[in-house]
């Protein structure tokens, strides 16, 4: 490489790549085709560098964090470890994150698939755009093929006419978690044991699995699961601090006093006022002072041993601790007060609960029941937020489920040699788990996007606009290249030269018989048609990573200008070509 003296002696000088403008006029802003520039460079590379895992002869990518070693093939982990030393760069692959990690948090990965998809449908449609019309005719398509794809109705639909099939058996479930764990054989069969699906007339039911790690240098290379079934029928995540100790192990029956606020000194008084000394009473808060822990110490704890602990602060975690105050409050039918302003606590008149405090991190309720009322109003909620955000929808989803007692949880521990692999493998699981609960709500189809191809295709046979018809096939042939081809080239590394005539010829045979096959899956490694079952996804992953890829494509087609921080004004590292004197 020439340094700038060298290349200035052959007439040329350095141009600022993307930011010329912003360096010529002395401002923080990157227009139109320089940013449109910038947003390709940045994309192309991310898309070249997940490319490589995709497959089951994708390569395993190596991937380094203070100090720490791993290798992985899992897409959102290594989108996720990425970082570009331009801090433009940065910039745009943090907004890509955004889109992506929408497809992670609700159906667990699709990193790889959603962005090859991604690249392939930008190039189709960007040849197409020319004119300003020509633009906002195609963003009012994709917008409008958007709104289709998440119609629950048409999901709804495609069930009960055959094309999704719903979850019924075992081995369903079984080959489900072990295409989204790469074919881990070991932490399918760790999953199956957590889940323990359950079988009836009204569907299938999966037990909740939460993921705990432990690092540990006593372990061999690979990583090992310890499962524990959580007990009760409605479980809430607190934190005990460490001198209160964990004093309920077993089922004890218990006084609830339950607060909106964090805890201090005069709280404590006020707690104190009437109680006897003798009832159990656990005091739930979003938090305690040192204050008030002090003053709890001088009277509680040095009285009586752990075990003999009568008044026990129990803070309550998780991110949205309000609503699980709130929930908790319409479950066990008590008040949550706010002693500021609040009467005195008259203990007499509380009612008792049965409790245990699990591994020092779980609350268990044991005879609680539905509180079928608030459960109704969350539900209106949720159904009138649901326009609104996807993924709060998904929450009051998860939180209603919890609060009809439907299902039960499980705590894998991950213990691993490094932070860094307990973490991946806890990403990976919960990619599983979600990919699982996917499957239960919307069914499951035949791999490779099969499903998000069937839905496009039907806009097309049914003629749905002429004036979507050219979008419509490019999504199509997005899928068929940017899935297929690239799952199927894996097998050759991606070398065309290794790709004879013949060869691609059988692709594309076998591209076309698989997409207008009725539920029929594809084994990459045998070359063979198998029973969607064998290699099977959710419909709801099919739609998701179909949709977000059509959101990058719009955030690639639509980018107009880049306003960065003011501190940037003078790039170290942008200096990416020369022009001629």
């Amino acid at each position: 490489m020439f340094d700038n003296t060298t290349m200035a002696a052959l007439g040329y000088e350095p141009m600022y790549n993307y930011t010329q403008y912003s360096n010529d006029k002395h401002v923080n802003v990157i227009p139109e085709e320089d940013f449109k520039r910038l947003i390709i460079d940045t994309f192309a590379t991310i898309v070249d560098t997940l490319r490589s895992t995709y497959g089951p002869y994708g390569s395993t990518i190596v991937i380094s964090e203070m100090n720490e070693v791993m290798s992985t093939k899992d897409g959102y982990n290594v989108f996720n470890a990425m970082r570009f030393s331009n801090p433009y760069k940065q910039m745009v692959y943090q907004t890509i994150a955004k889109i992506i990690k929408r497809v992670n948090d609700n159906v667990g990965d699709g990193t790889t698939s959603c962005m090859l998809l991604a690249s392939e449908l930008f190039v189709r449609i960007s040849n197409v755009v020319n004119t300003a019309d020509d633009k906002r005719k195609i963003l009012n398509v994709l917008t409008q093929i958007e709104n289709y794809l998440q119609d629950k109705n048409v999901i709804d639909s495609d069930m009960n006419d055959g094309v999704i099939s719903r979850v019924n058996d075992k081995n369903t479930i079984s080959h489900l978690i072990n295409v989204a764990s790469n074919y881990d054989e070991k932490l399918t069969s760790v999953l199956m044991d957590a889940m323990k699906p359950v079988f009836s007339d009204d569907g299938v039911s999966v037990r909740n699995v939460i993921v705990d790690t432990e690092v540990t240098n006593d372990l061999d290379a690979d990583a090992t699961y310890r499962i524990d079934f959580m007990p009760g029928k409605y479980r809430v995540r607190v934190d005990l601090d460490t001198d209160i100790g964990i004093t309920m192990f077993n089922k004890v029956d218990a006084k609830i006093l339950l607060f909106r606020h964090e805890l201090r000194a005069a709280d404590w008084e006020k707690i104190i006022a009437n109680y006897d000394w003798s009832t159990r009473v656990l005091i739930l808060s979003r938090g305690f002072s040192e204050d008030f822990l002090h003053a709890w110490r001088l009277y509680a704890g040095r009285r009586q041993t752990v075990a003999e602990r009568l008044l026990v602060p129990v803070k309550v975690m998780g991110t949205r601790v309000q609503n699980e105050i709130s929930d908790l409050s319409a479950l066990l039918n008590i008040e949550a007060k706010d002693i500021h302003n609040g009467d005195d606590i008259k203990y007499e008149e509380m009612s008792v609960h049965t409790v245990s405090i699990f591994k020092g991190n779980a609350l268990c309720f044991y005879n609680v029941e539905t509180p079928k009322e608030y459960v109704e109003t969350l539900r209106y909620e949720r159904d009138n937020d649901a326009g609104k955000s996807y993924i709060s929808y998904d929450q009051y989803t998860k939180r209603i489920n919890a609060l009809c007692l439907n299902n039960e949880d499980t705590i894998i521990t991950v213990k691993a040699g490094s932070k860094l692999e307990t973490e991946m493998i806890k990403d990976k699981i919960d990619d599983c788990v979600s990919i699982v609960e996917s499957a239960i709500k919307t069914g499951t189809v035949p791999n490779l996007l099969w499903y998000a191809n069937h839905r496009i295709q039907n806009l097309i046979d049914h003629k749905y606009s002429d004036s979507y018809m050219d979008i419509l096939e490019a999504i199509k042939e997005s899928i068929h290249s940017g899935v297929f081809d690239t799952i199927w080239r894996s097998k050759y590394n991606n070398a065309e030269d290794l790709i004879t005539k013949e060869l691609y010829e059988k692709l594309e045979a076998t591209k076309e018989i698989f997409y207008k096959s009725e539920y029929t899956s594809y084994d990459i490694i045998e070359e063979k048609y198998v029973n969607f079952s064998e290699y099977p996804t959710s419909a709801q992953y099919d739609l998701e990573v179909l949709v977000a890829s059509i959101a990058i494509v719009k955030y690639l087609i639509t980018s107009r200008a880049f306003i960065f921080d003011a501190h940037l004004l003078n790039p170290v590292s942008d200096v990416g070509r020369y022009i001629q004197h």
